[in-house]
């Protein structure tokens, strides 16, 4: 997920999905991409749920890719 969090707040983004995650059982890996508001705050709930979360697109973007070389 790419999130630009301009007048939303990352962190209020973040708990929304980890949320979600739970509501829905999602098992998959996540990687988030925060930019914005509060995105630091957002980041630590998503990693503290065990979601990847960066501020950097390419440093997503290499996650993700290393998730799809694996599986």
């Amino acid at each position: 997920m790419n999130i630009f969090g301009g007048v939303t707040k990352c962190d209020t983004v973040a708990a929304g999905i980890v949320e979600a995650k739970k509501k829905y059982d999602i098992r998959l890996p996540m990687v988030v991409r925060l930019s914005g508001v509060r995105e630091d705050e957002g980041r630590k709930i998503l990693t503290d749920d065990g979601i990847d979360a960066y501020s950097d697109m390419m440093k997503a973007i290499e996650k993700v890719v290393s998730y799809v070389k694996v599986n």
